[in-house]
């Protein structure tokens, strides 16, 4: 359909701005050049997700953005929270599956501890490390 497509709006070139599910899709697409003809096009993806997390690339359009904010509202909170004492703060940060934001955002606000999909999260292990902070 994709092929049929293409050759009917006579497509000569293909962008794709998005995140994993556009890299993807396009990797399928050209997977399938030596079956559809169509898909012999010049073919990109400008990745733009926030989750930073589409191959071969280094910084997307958005997750710059979003960490920019992210650390804004961390400094913002930080400056609140400086008047109290014994409080911790949880932030969560978007980004799916992915975590790339919570990283950066916790290095970048010298997080005590930061938690990312990629290794789990329990109540268990947020309820130890609150018990364990200095300045809770």
């Amino acid at each position: 359909m994709v092929a049929m497509q293409l050759q009917q709006h006579r497509i000569e070139a293909l962008m794709l701005v998005g995140g994993f599910e556009a890299f993807t899709a396009m990797a399928q697409l050209h997977a399938y050049r030596d079956k559809y003809p169509q898909f012999c096009i010049p073919m990109i993806v400008l990745p733009a997700t926030i989750s930073n997390n589409v191959p071969g690339t280094e910084v997307s359009l958005g997750s710059d953005t979003s960490l920019n904010m992210i650390v804004q509202c961390c400094d913002e909170i930080k400056q609140s929270a400086s008047s109290t004492t014994r409080r911790v703060f949880v932030i969560e940060t978007m980004g799916g599956q992915c975590g790339f934001l919570a990283t950066m955002a916790g290095l970048a606000g010298a997080a005590t501890r930061v938690y990312i999909p990629e290794h789990g999260i329990s109540f268990a292990d947020l309820a130890e490390d609150v018990a364990v902070c200095p300045d809770a």
